[in-house]
């Protein structure tokens, strides 16, 4: 039975890189042509972090919200350490109205962000402007304000000491086949 994962960590490796983590300043409607917000709400969802990171929602009706500080998610930790794989995914920002009391009413939009570029360098504030779709039809524009930040964790050099036997490093097998 062969079974298909994503990578977690990248400890077959000599070279060890940082887990970066996402940070959003600030997620700002430019424009929206679909329904009033009530109590807008922002989420985020990615394939390489635990779980969906979900902001707090305002109190303020508004058209065109502007989310920042407390009602932005708690930053997005990367369980993968590995650049290549992580700019092949996106991340997906999701806009709802906490004040519709059914769920499938809910749902205002969604923008997706793209990693390609995106992950490296560290540490520099970056604005793009996403569109927002919602039922397959543009409905807005947002401008989403972040950095990416190594969230502390730096993996020993070398892979992990003492596990890994020198002859199972990938970089060695790599360079052999150039």
């Amino acid at each position: 039975v062969v079974r298909c994962v994503r990578p977690h960590m990248n400890c077959f490796h000599r070279d060890q890189e940082p887990r970066p983590q996402f940070e959003f300043l600030s997620v700002k409607f430019l424009e929206q042509e679909h329904l009033m917000f009530r109590k807008p709400l922002v989420m985020m969802y990615t394939p390489f972090s635990e779980h969906a990171h979900k902001g707090k929602p305002m109190k303020v009706s508004t058209m065109t919200p502007e989310f920042t500080g407390e009602h932005l998610p708690e930053p997005v930790k990367c369980s993968v350490q590995m650049t290549e794989y992580l700019e092949k995914h996106a991340l997906v920002i999701v806009f709802r109205d906490q004040a519709e009391p059914r769920e499938d009413k809910m749902f205002r939009g969604a923008a997706t962000m793209e990693l390609t570029g995106r992950v490296e360098p560290y540490d520099e504030e970056r604005t793009h402007d996403l569109d927002v779709l919602c039922l397959g039809r543009k409905v807005g524009v947002v401008r989403v304000v972040y950095k990416v930040t190594n969230y502390g964790y730096t993996p020993p050099p070398g892979g992990a000491p003492g596990r890994v036997p020198e002859e199972c490093l990938m970089d060695e097998k790599i360079a052999d086949e150039e």
